[in-house]
């Protein structure tokens, strides 16, 4: 018998075994054949990948990006989806007027129906008057001490500088005008005309509830 000598497989008889293998085996052969060793860096493209696959590695992880990942000022307005940042995204106190930059937030931004007086106002509240008969051409006037709008403000609201709207309930004579004013020591006068003709009737209106809010004017 003549030996032989060994010679080693070609490149091309290597690929021929490792396609058998993995005809025979299926991914699982191929799994245990080919390792991160045998591919080269930036060698694989999208292509070469499933599209599960391309979708898995293109998607964020749940809580992977938190504070320490971004760095002041990375993310901003434009990349942020319409809508994206919602109330049940934000923690309790998460912004705040040290927070928001100055025309930040503008009334496209706000949605209709969400402020309310106390939202805006320096004072708001109501108070109870009873005024006496009016006379055509007599005014009269009630004082009221103003509830802050938020009672913990430091410093505290002052009434002096703030633009006053008072509002009867239903049940007020329209010939009667009310407005109001700043009085001294941080109260709200409620001022109260009849705007009548010598020989118009008295007018006696009911005890009624005034409602006011006072906005800071600069």
């Amino acid at each position: 018998m003549v030996a032989r000598a060994w010679r080693r497989p070609s490149p091309s008889m290597i690929v021929a075994l490792v396609a058998l293998f993995v005809a025979l085996g299926g991914p699982a052969q191929a799994q245990r054949l080919i390792t991160g060793r045998q591919i080269k860096d930036r060698s694989l493209t999208d292509r070469d990948l499933s599209r599960g696959t391309v979708n898995y590695l293109r998607t964020t992880p749940h809580h992977s990006v938190g504070p320490l990942q971004l760095k002041p000022g990375a993310v901003s307005i434009g990349a942020i989806g319409a809508g994206a940042v919602g109330r049940d995204q934000l923690a309790l106190g998460a912004v705040g007027p040290q927070r928001l930059a100055d025309s930040s937030v503008s009334g496209s931004k706000i949605a209709d129906g969400t402020l309310q007086t106390v939202d805006i106002g320096s004072f708001t509240g109501s108070v109870a008057v009873d005024f006496a008969p009016f006379q055509p051409g007599t005014c009269q006037q009630a004082t009221a001490n103003p509830t802050p709008a938020d009672a913990a403000a430091s410093p505290a609201p002052v009434i002096a500088d703030d633009l006053i709207f008072v509002s009867p309930s239903v049940g007020w004579p329209d010939p009667i005008v009310v407005t109001g004013n700043p009085g001294a020591n941080n109260t709200l006068r409620i001022e109260a005309c009849y705007v009548g003709r010598s020989g118009d009737l008295a007018i006696d209106p009911p005890s009624t509830v005034f409602r006011y809010v006072t906005i800071d004017s600069p």
